[in-house]
């Protein structure tokens, strides 16, 4: 099968695209996902790979203007903050941390497979991850975490994708896809 559609459903994201031959029976059927879309609103939607300087300063990230502002007073919508030593040896671990905060709201982590409705509580200022050179789980990097926000006094909600990648060309970097409803709805 080369494509699956079906007119007001949508496809999950994290499934492949294309299908070759995979089995299925009676007793072991392949079973397709599919969501009912709902109703959709003009969403800032972008991606932006963004150099951090990783010695613990703060960025703002003003996702209605698609910029980022260096420093704790700017308004927008998150901060976001990477520390990691100034030298850093290829192949070796090195501890290293980052803070994702929310801008006059909040962030939620999620798993969602669609990200569409913003949930209306349980909004947190910060999200901290410290990687210790000497933990067994440490990683290199993280990539595809998931966030709901709330911003703006709860007058915009959005959701973000985010990769960080500590050590990147002598800086870190903060790799995020976005979609923004401007217009205070929870809807994405």
């Amino acid at each position: 099968m080369e494509q699956m559609t079906k007119d007001g459903y949508e496809l999950s994201p994290k499934i492949p695209r294309n299908y070759g031959i995979t089995g299925g029976s009676t007793e072991d059927p392949v079973i397709f996902q599919m969501w009912k879309k709902g109703i959709s609103e003009s969403l800032i939607q972008g991606s932006k790979f963004y150099g951090i300087i990783p010695d613990g300063r703060t960025y703002t990230i003003d996702f209605l203007q698609q910029k980022k502002i260096e420093g704790d007073n700017a308004s927008g919508d998150i901060k976001v903050s990477i520390v990691r030593p100034k030298v850093v040896v290829p192949r070796e671990k090195f501890d290293w941390s980052f803070d994702i905060e929310g801008v006059q709201g909040g962030l939620v982590e999620t798993q969602d497979e669609f990200m569409y409705l913003a949930p209306e509580a349980g909004y947190q200022p910060k999200y901290v991850v410290n990687m210790l050179a000497n933990d067994p789980n440490w990683k290199r990097e993280i990539d595809k975490l998931q966030f709901y926000f709330q911003s703006r006094d709860g007058k915009v909600y959005g959701r973000f994708v985010v990769d960080i990648i500590p050590d990147y060309n002598e800086q870190s970097v903060f790799n995020v896809r976005y979609a923004v409803n401007p217009n205070g709805s929870r809807n994405l």
